[in-house]
């Protein structure tokens, strides 16, 4: 049976509440705010049909504030996530603060090989949702990133959904840097339209847990491994060939420094 990996891009609601720039509120989806926040179900409201399990991998203290930021996007999802898990690679420092941090997070150790492949993978084995979604440690979901993508997966043929990834400037975009190139820093470029596509954007995707348990996790000869880049970003688990799918209403935003695109 052909699978789809769905590519799902373009203007909403949601992508509008998450470039606006203004701290996450509280949606009608949480009790509260912060680590303790619970989940809608224990406000009587409905879990979704199939289970989410949201996996963040982290690697560096650098990162700490963007970490924090990636796992409160999680907890205040209007559709709750089954369970977050954060993976740490290989850092015992990181590790012990993410456990005294984020009650009620499963925090976790990379226990394969150095790399995000590796990381992802451990994750992925320790996950119970129908659904595995992946969020970068530098990027913050839509608090409807799960009510949209979650649907999706009610058709037997999509393996996997993406989502729109916006790019959060640190400084001015410069006046430069065409639209057309933002794939160049991981984010969602004009051009990509929703719809069926080879690879998602790993920043946040979505796929059917079943697919690992059919054909393995990700290579851990490909992805990033500290310093070192990948040659390409958006490689899919294993070595297949399924085609992915991507969402039209939910995103995220990542942070991105201009200086480093050079130029002028």
């Amino acid at each position: 049976m052909a699978l789809n990996f769905l590519s799902e891009t373009g203007g909403s609601a949601a992508q509008a509440s998450a470039s606006s720039g203004s701290p996450l509120g509280a949606p009608s989806g949480v009790c509260s705010q912060g680590p303790s926040a619970r989940p809608a179900r224990e406000c009587g409201r409905s879990p979704p049909v199939m289970s989410c399990s949201v996996i963040i991998c982290a690697h560096s203290m650098d990162r700490w504030p963007d970490i924090c930021e990636a796992v409160r996007s999680v907890q205040v999802q209007e559709t709750p996530a089954h369970e977050i898990i954060l993976v740490i690679d290989h850092n015992r420092s990181l590790l012990d603060r993410c456990r005294e941090a984020f009650p009620g997070v499963k925090v976790i150790e990379n226990r394969e090989v150095k790399g995000l492949s590796s990381a992802r993978n451990s994750g992925v084995w320790a996950a119970t949702g129908d659904i595995v979604a992946f969020l970068d440690d530098d990027a913050i979901a839509d608090p409807r990133w799960i009510k949209v993508m979650a649907p999706s997966f009610e058709d037997p043929s999509n393996c996997g959904v993406g989502a729109a990834a916006e790019a959060r400037w640190l400084a001015a975009k410069p006046k430069w840097f065409p639209d057309e190139f933002l794939w160049v820093v991981g984010c969602t470029y004009r051009g990509l339209e929703p719809g069926v596509v080879r690879n998602g954007l790993g920043c946040a995707m979505g796929l059917r847990r079943s697919i690992f348990e059919s054909i393995g996790g990700f290579d851990s000869r490909l992805g990033r491994n500290g310093s070192r880049l990948p040659i390409s970003c958006h490689q899919g688990p294993g070595e297949a060939r399924e085609n992915l799918v991507g969402p039209r209403e939910s995103e995220v935003r990542r942070p991105f420094n201009p200086d480093q695109l050079g130029g002028g």
